[in-house]
């Protein structure tokens, strides 16, 4: 039934031709450049999050699959989370799509995602603190509501940083949970070999620039050099400490300062949210 269901829905979704199956972290930032620069209409789902919740719901809810398949509505190529694990509905939907998988040395990915998770959940608590520092110089309550959504553990959900993994990127455990997540980061390469017919599958090292990866989507080499982005990681380097405190904040705090009543009531609402 859910065969059927695809190749409707697929029927208003025309024209699908490229899936990203490497998993986040593994150059798709830069595969959707390369991807653009030769004419696709590229999806990252980690620039544009609202595209994954009908795949989380289809994936981890027992949702349709109609709606995650018409989210790829004007677009030719996907990547991201959870764009990877989707293999087989796409095969399924689109007959003559195409599969990448990007290369990155499993110890290099740990790495890269454990660091970059770690960034972020810790300048997700700093944006709390300062929304609360907000409220109170305004002097307003804090909202039920509002604590309600701030206490939400969005980065425990099977949809996020490679959770359903066994991951742990940027917990303090995540290192006792390397094992499980790396075997299943392997496992999920051989899986999809075996289940990706060879001649629709590349398995692509991006060192090697454009050559396979054009003879693959038989497109002509352009003339620009294979670009290499990662403009989220970049971004958390660029504006916070590893602790997820801001460079701004960092500098402020060099500065002889008053320790306040203020900051010490903020440090106890925020860890009584």
């Amino acid at each position: 039934m859910w065969l059927y269901k695809a190749l409707l829905c697929c029927a208003l979704v025309d024209g699908f031709e490229v899936l990203d199956v490497g998993a986040p972290r593994s150059g798709t930032q830069t595969l959707a450049n390369a991807l653009k620069l030769l004419g696709y209409k590229a999806l990252h789902s980690g620039m544009m999050r609202e595209k994954r919740q009908p795949w989380c719901d289809y994936i981890y809810h027992k949702g349709n699959l109609e709606p995650a398949l018409a989210s790829l509505e004007g677009y030719d190529a996907a990547m991201d989370e959870p764009f990877h694990l989707v293999y087989r509905e796409i095969m399924a939907a689109f007959p003559e799509a195409k599969f990448i998988y990007t290369i990155r040395d499993p110890e290099s990915w740990f790495a890269s995602y454990d660091k970059l998770m770690a960034e972020m959940i810790a300048a997700d608590q700093t944006g709390k603190r300062t929304l609360l520092r907000g409220f109170r110089k305004m002097h307003l309550h804090v909202p039920d509501e509002l604590r309600w959504a701030m206490n939400l553990d969005i980065w425990s959900s099977p949809c996020t940083s490679c959770n359903n993994w066994g991951c742990r990127f940027g917990q303090a455990d995540s290192h006792d949970a390397k094992a499980e997540c790396l075997a299943n980061y392997e496992k999920h390469f051989q899986t999809l070999k075996q289940v990706i017919p060879k001649d629709r599958l590349l398995v692509f090292n991006m060192t090697d620039g454009w050559a396979p990866l054009c003879k693959f989507l038989q497109k002509p080499i352009p003339p620009l050099p294979f670009p290499h982005d990662d403009g989220v990681g970049e971004w958390y380097d660029e504006h916070f400490n590893d602790n997820g405190t801001s460079l701004v904040q960092s500098a402020a705090a060099r500065r002889p300062a008053r320790r306040s009543a203020h900051a010490d009531a903020e440090r106890s609402e925020l860890a009584e949210l």
